[in-house]
């Protein structure tokens, strides 16, 4: 069902399912993928497919829609439902030896559901 793009009507429902894979870098260490059912993107090690870092803003009542990383791989480009562009900085270093975030389930873990339509 299409729905008009105002600010006041809140991002679009999400429901839950597999993340989505939207790029892989250029080294082919990590993939950004959009986790539908939070709205949030997640940087995935690919060797042992860990998320180890992630990006919500559903707080501000915005889902991440698009990613994209930079040619050097040190930022990545973050696509919003209210039309932002987000610049973020990337370390692959960090990120090849950083443990794995908690599955969904883990205590403090919410979907994207505060959202008013």
């Amino acid at each position: 069902m299409l729905q008009p793009l105002r600010p006041d009507n809140g991002p679009p429902p999400t429901s839950p399912s597999f993340s989505s894979p939207l790029a892989v870098s250029a080294d082919g260490a990590f993939l950004l993928a959009r986790n539908p059912d939070r709205g949030v993107l997640e940087v995935v090690r690919l060797k042992d497919r860990a998320t180890v870092d992630q990006l919500d803003i559903c707080d501000f009542d915005d889902l991440v829609t698009s990613a994209a990383w930079s040619a050097d791989g040190r930022r990545v480009l973050a696509g919003t439902w209210r039309g932002l562009v987000l610049e973020l900085r990337f370390d692959a270093a960090e990120a090849a030896s950083a443990p794995a975030l908690p599955p969904p389930g883990y205590e403090g873990y919410r979907a994207c559901s505060q959202f008013r339509m």
